[in-house]
């Protein structure tokens, strides 16, 4: 029933789109269709249509640079030595850290050997590189599509920025769009402008072919430059010395080297210098840490070292006493709360909070997300014991005992606690979680629906209706 809902909503959506826009119906005529029939419209647009029996369908079941060299090409190529080449030489040498590893699991997958190098213009090679959009990693997954794959993003780690996950997730997201394109070109567009745009290209010029689609005027600006940039940037990492670049060999190959297990948070900056290791490398191998240090809470978390370095580890930071041991926890700001708060709180120093999350001013926001460094494992362990009282001491308050004693809904549910934030309102509340206005107030005994910026509510949402 909610996802019959979900999908009307979705559908009007378009339509509404459609009407304000003045856009033909025939180009959202698929999607429109699809999802009465059932279809995901997500991943309709990023996959795109299959490829109907009216469409002139070229089949290029490989990938080779050399088929596409053109001016444009030579103009990237150009550029490329020229005023970027700066840039590219960077670009060239993160890139020797990561493509062996991304050239064996592409060989593996059965994917063109000339597509191991689409990181060059997607991230720099900058396996911690985040768009405006919001994309992010190697491969610049978008959080949306990175669920698709099973990549989990959290506050201390984020797979979109971890090679080994986030690489057979790309391999696999250009297996599937091949399938549906029968080209590795058309993949790669639909990789820059999702599959849904693409399709719709392919639907009016009623081909699949590169260069039918080029001509036709119907692709993105970004995309039509798409593809020459990545050619000219291949045939470049193919042979950089021929064209006045060095290969500069790294430290580190991800993934070589030593795993050594951590308890709890640990910052990477420490390890680093007690294993006598440039902190870059260690960061280059465990990137997916997108705070530089392990989650807090783990027992025997893997971690990646440089080669020769194990014993030394356990020999120095694995020997460090648990009393002196710095570890992290993670703070989101309530209302009132200051920088003063905290640090009486966690009983550590206001200058640590400050210089560990790189804050510009003492001003807090209300759910802004701190990290806290704490002296000592058994300190860390005392402060997740006072936070938990502090919420079971809240649990006694008049309200919570009344919320507690009310008759259960008629649908499945699990109980939360909901902060509220700036800008939410009842409805919006509601909205969100699928619920009725006049429960929240009931539940929380409220005469108006004034809410709060900071206050807490009790909320029982629908796991199944």
């Amino acid at each position: 029933m909610i996802k019959r809902k979900i999908q009307r909503i979705i559908i009007s959506i378009f339509l509404i789109i459609v009407l304000l826009f003045s856009v033909s119906c025939d180009t959202f005529e698929l999607y429109v269709r699809k999802a009465l029939e059932g279809s995901n419209l997500y991943e309709l647009s990023v996959y795109g249509e299959e490829l109907g029996g009216d469409i002139k369908v070229v089949e290029l079941r490989g990938f080779n640079v050399e088929d596409f060299r053109s001016d444009r090409v030579s103009f990237y190529v150009n550029r490329y030595q020229g005023a970027w080449k700066p840039y590219m030489q960077t670009i060239i040498d993160r890139a020797q850290i990561y493509l062996p590893y991304i050239k064996k699991v592409f060989a593996e997958k059965g994917v063109p050997e000339d597509l191991i190098y689409l990181p060059i213009i997607e991230s720099s090679f900058n396996p911690q590189a985040v768009s405006h959009a919001g994309a992010a990693g190697l491969w610049q997954f978008m959080p949306m599509t990175g669920a698709i794959y099973k990549l989990k993003v959290n506050y201390w780690a984020d797979d979109r920025f971890d090679p080994e996950r986030s690489t057979k997730a790309a391999a696999e997201h250009l297996i599937r769009l091949d399938k549906n394109f029968k080209s590795w070109v058309v993949a790669l567009m639909a990789y820059n402008a999702g599959g849904g745009r693409i399709s719709r290209a392919i639907k009016k010029v009623k081909s699949n072919n590169y260069y039918d689609l080029l001509r036709a005027g119907e692709l993105p600006k970004e995309t039509a430059e798409y593809i020459p940039k990545y050619v000219a940037a291949v045939i470049i990492a193919k042979n950089p010395e021929k064209f006045g670049f060095k290969i500069n060999k790294p430290k580190v190959v991800f993934p070589e080297g030593d795993v050594v297990y951590v308890d709890d948070a640990a910052d990477l900056s420490i390890i680093s210098k007690m294993i006598n290791v440039d902190a870059s490398d260690l960061k280059a191998l465990n990137p997916h840490l997108s705070r530089g240090v392990t989650p807090p809470g783990m027992v025997k978390y893997p971690l990646r070292i440089p080669a020769g370095k194990e014993q030394l580890f356990y020999e120095t930071f694995g020997k460090i006493p648990a009393n002196e041991r710095v570890t992290f926890r993670r703070h989101e700001v309530k209302m009132n709360e200051t920088l003063s708060h905290l640090a009486n709180f966690y009983n550590v120093p206001i200058k640590a909070i400050v210089e560990i999350n790189k804050l510009k001013s003492k001003n807090l926001n209300i759910g802004q997300q701190v990290m806290i460094p704490i002296q000592g494992l058994d300190n860390a362990k005392q402060v997740d014991l006072a936070q938990y009282e502090e919420e079971q001491a809240k649990i006694r308050e008049g309200r919570f005992v009344h919320f507690e004693s009310l008759p259960p809904p008629d649908y499945e549910y699990k109980d939360i606690m909901y902060h509220v934030r700036q800008g939410d309102t009842l409805w919006i509340i509601a909205r969100k979680f699928k619920v009725d206005i006049s429960e929240i107030k009931a539940w929380n005994q409220l005469k108006n629906n004034t809410l709060s910026v900071g206050s807490e509510i009790f909320l029982r949402i629908p796991v199944k209706k």
